[in-house]
């Protein structure tokens, strides 16, 4: 049986084929912190590995700045529409979400909490599964970038009921 050496960099002899061990003592696992830096910044997987991934949908690691973006922009146009609500019911409007009107009923502040919680969640799944089909017709992305664009009308809409 092997001796372990005491220091990292001296190498493991194998008495039995006479090669060296390159192998360390030093667990490389216990350096957390590390490795969940390392895995954020240096992903592996960024597109498919086998063609029959295609279409029954992958995980990825690392996310293109496309994505983001659009994902950014669904955030500010949710905060956007939670404050145009909020002014556009102190002037006499109205709630037509159900889900909404209760969480206004407790209080401004549990309305717009609750709404950028629901919309985050929602984008954390939809962008864990980005390359999965959705409903088995469309992709996620469309389906983000087709939200965006419901978010814009809605904004717009919101601005033109504001300035009547």
């Amino acid at each position: 049986m092997n001796k372990i050496a005491n220091s990292i960099d001296t190498p493991l002899r194998n008495n039995s084929s006479d090669r060296i061990e390159r192998r360390s003592n030093q667990d490389r696992r216990s350096r957390q912190l590390h490795s969940i830096f390392c895995s954020i910044y240096k992903g592996q997987r960024r597109a498919i590995q086998r063609s029959e991934d295609q279409v029954n949908g992958y995980y990825v690691d690392v996310y293109d700045i496309q994505l983001f973006s659009i994902i950014m922009l669904i955030i500010a146009l949710c905060v956007a529409d939670a404050y145009f609500t909020l002014t556009i019911l102190s002037q006499g409007g109205s709630e037509l979400n159900p889900i909404m009107e209760r969480l206004l009923e407790i209080s401004p502040k549990a309305f717009f909490i609750g709404k950028y919680l629901m919309t985050s969640i929602g984008l954390c799944f939809a962008v864990l599964h980005i390359n999965f089909p959705f409903f088995r017709i469309f992709s996620m992305r469309s389906v983000l970038n087709c939200l965006c664009a419901m978010y814009i009308i809605l904004i717009a809409y919101e601005l033109t009921l504001l300035s009547m």
